[in-house]
């Protein structure tokens, strides 16, 4: 056989970089935020958000205050933005008895005289005490605490000192609650415009737990109009248990004592992974922007002393990436990736990942953002580089040509479903990966490369967690699959395979462990159930 007709050959016997007839289709918005919504709807609530937001910002900058046309316009912006937020579980409970001397609220603040009643109104109901450092306010809100504290019988320990960093700060609050509590409770730590969620299931957890650990990680929730944000963090300890912030900029908590040893293994905590902390970050004006350009300043200033501080690096390209410096954050996280013996280890994993989404970002070649995505997956072992991966090869190959590599595709994506959820990490988890985009992903790429069982399994999943129709319909071409082989298998024909991946329907095991299943029913409440996914699936065969 010549060289060039071997080579013809073997093209023949690998997947067609075309689309298989008939085959899964991929969702247009597979990174839409609102998977609640149609198109149609986020386009008109985004419309009118655009419409107001700029009526508001012209009232705002002639500093028309509450109560005036400004505010009003504000409470309509905020409504719309409910509308773009995904439902959240808001089953009805049994009341908890609520003993309020168990816990105290404490708070830092300065100028939030817009915003610190919203703080104020999910916790009221939970704790007689406040505790509030203000550091340099010139508006009314040490008023607000003290009127809002009288009117609803609060204790509240107010302490006015201006501010010098945020661990120094935090510090002097702390030292402050432990000096005013006569006995031990403990402390809840909000931000302003912060809102307590779940809040029986904490006065539950509070009044009954029994065990040793001192602090406590909540979920905070960032919504950002987009997107909602979550990662956990010890928002939550018990007061004169030493425990004490560390850092001048995205500071953190850490128990005075502990060996290095003992805080890398979470000595002393618990994780309360239903207690949420949500912000909603489109209601604080131009704060965002404001403390993003001093963190970066503050931050650049601990660089410059302590250029080889892990967690200055990571959240000095943090800050930068938020404030679209690209090639500045770029440059910061190579250097967080070069400080892997000491610090945060998710900070590692987080650097090769962003890594990974900027070269792309910059137009760097594919190997490079290829190699940040695969260091990432090495390290911690997470579905989200794996995706990424996966997405890139649907649509180039390795080459760069705008033409699908579905065998490459399906590799990873097949990857990247037979991992777990990381329930042993707290750092930006992107959970709507793992519920739902990998096996979209999965369902489309399966049938191209002949994994039928395995791509049928990708879009029930798929279907559990959103309903999509978009994924129904690719179900359905997967039943179809199987139809077409009872009927062959019975009349004697051939499968006919063109690929070098046969796989009979029929006898190919299950391809998702048990204890995945056990953990997803836990973590996250299915749309549908798969008996009722199989029986709209089937009724659409007919």
């Amino acid at each position: 056989m010549s060289k060039a007709n071997k080579k013809k050959s073997i093209k023949q016997m690998l997947p067609s970089s075309g689309v298989t007839a008939n085959a899964p289709v991929l969702r247009d918005n597979i990174d839409n935020k609102f998977p609640h919504l149609s198109e149609a709807e986020v386009a008109s609530i985004q419309s009118s958000i655009s419409k107001l937001k700029l009526k508001y910002i012209t009232l705002r900058d002639k500093k028309i205050y509450p109560g005036s046309e400004a505010d009003k316009l504000n409470n309509e912006l905020r409504v719309l933005y409910t509308k773009l937020m995904p439902p959240t579980n808001t089953e009805s409970k049994a009341e908890v008895k609520r003993d309020k001397s168990l816990m105290a609220l404490v708070m830092m603040v300065k100028n939030e005289e817009r915003r610190i009643r919203v703080s104020f109104d999910t916790v009221k109901d939970y704790t007689d005490t406040f505790i509030i450092l203000d550091t340099g306010s010139t508006d009314s809100t040490i008023d607000i605490c003290r009127e809002y504290c009288k009117e609803h019988n609060i204790t509240l320990h107010l302490k006015e000192e201006p501010f010098v960093n945020f661990c120094v700060s935090r510090n002097v609050l702390l030292d402050y609650a432990d000096a005013v509590l006569k006995k031990q409770r403990y402390l809840l730590q909000l931000d302003c415009n912060d809102e307590l969620r779940n809040h029986d299931e904490l006065m539950d957890f509070i009044t009954n737990y029994k065990g040793t650990a001192t602090g406590f990680y909540l979920k905070q929730q960032w919504w950002t109009g987009n997107n909602m944000d979550s990662y956990f963090n010890i928002r939550m300890c018990k007061s004169h248990a030493k425990w004490r912030y560390k850092g001048v900029v995205h500071e953190y908590i850490i128990q005075e004592g502990l060996t290095p040893k003992e805080l890398k293994t979470g000595r002393g905590t618990e994780r309360l992974e239903h207690i949420v902390l949500f912000q909603d970050r489109t209601l604080d004006d131009d704060k965002s922007f404001k403390r993003f350009t001093r963190d970066k300043e503050m931050l650049y200033a601990e660089y410059l002393r302590e250029p080889k501080d892990p967690r200055t690096l990571f959240y000095l390209a943090q800050t930068c990436g938020c404030l679209g410096n690209v090639q500045d954050a770029y440059k910061f996280y190579i250097l967080r990736t070069k400080e892997d013996d000491d610090g945060f280890m998710e900070e590692i994993y987080q650097s090769y990942f962003r890594l990974g989404e900027l070269a792309q970002f910059l137009g760097h070649p594919w190997e490079e953002s290829l190699n940040w995505f695969l260091k990432a997956y090495s390290h911690s072992q997470r579905a989200e580089p794996l995706v990424k991966i996966a997405e890139y090869y649907l649509k180039h190959n390795h080459f760069g040509e705008d033409k699908p590599d579905y065998m490459m595709a399906y590799t990873y994506a097949s990857m990247a479903c037979k991992l777990i959820f990381p329930l042993n990490q707290i750092l930006f988890i992107d959970r709507r990966c793992y519920f739902y985009k990998r096996y979209h992903i999965l369902g489309v790429i399966a049938y191209q490369v002949q994994q039928y069982k395995e791509g049928k399994e990708a879009c029930i999943k798929a279907i559990m967690a959103e309903n999509d129709q978009i994924d129904m319909n690719n179900l359905v071409k997967y039943l179809r699959k199987d139809l077409e082989f009872k009927n062959k298998k019975q009349t004697g024909e051939g499968y006919g395979f063109t690929t070098l991946t046969v796989i009979d329907t029929e006898s190919i095991g299950q391809v998702y462990p048990e204890d995945q299943v056990k953990q997803e029913k836990e973590l996250e409440h299915n749309k549908i159930s798969r008996e009722q996914i199989m029986v709209k699936a089937k009724s659409m065969l007919l």
